[in-house]
């Protein structure tokens, strides 16, 4: 019990840095470091860093690139620093992030979309359903499409 609290402290710090250094405040990490961050890190509040990580991620809502401060993302890092969690504690999935991207990069808005929806499955499994029925639905999409599509680059 107490190791678990240790840990969950940890997190907790680490995942604070992370966030203000995506606000532009001067941590010991990158902008790659604290993506990653986003993306790996199980803190005790997580929906409290995946709602305000969406809400700054997310803010212009375009799909393309939102920015504050020096600090840019493209729409792959969105999706992985998102997570992809439909709930608390599952790791995220990268393969799932990359299939989105793809299905974004012919459909527009789609990764924006489909984040929005795993960010709020965190919250309601009704959400959660819906968002994995998009999912599958865009995966099955993906696999209709030619395999050798030299146009994606990650």
């Amino acid at each position: 019990m107490v190791r678990n609290y240790v840990i969950s402290c940890e997190a907790r710090r680490l995942a604070a840095q992370a966030w203000d250094r995506l606000r532009g405040r001067e941590t010991e990490f990158g902008k790659d470091e604290a993506i990653a961050l986003f993306a790996a890190l199980r803190p005790v509040d997580e929906n409290f860093y995946h709602y305000n990580i969406c809400k700054l991620l997310f803010r212009r809502g375009d799909g393309d690139f939102a920015s504050f401060g020096d600090c840019k993302f493209g729409p792959t890092q969105f999706i992985v620093a998102q997570g992809y969690r439909w709930g608390k504690g599952v790791a995220p999935n990268l393969d799932l992030a990359r299939r989105h991207y793809r299905l974004g990069f012919r459909l527009g808005n789609i990764p924006c979309f489909l984040a929005l929806f795993s960010m709020l499955a965190v919250r309601d499994k009704l959400k959660s359903l819906v968002a994995m029925l998009v999912q599958s639905v865009g995966f099955v999409y993906l696999k209709s499409r030619s395999e050798d599509d030299t146009r994606i680059m990650y």
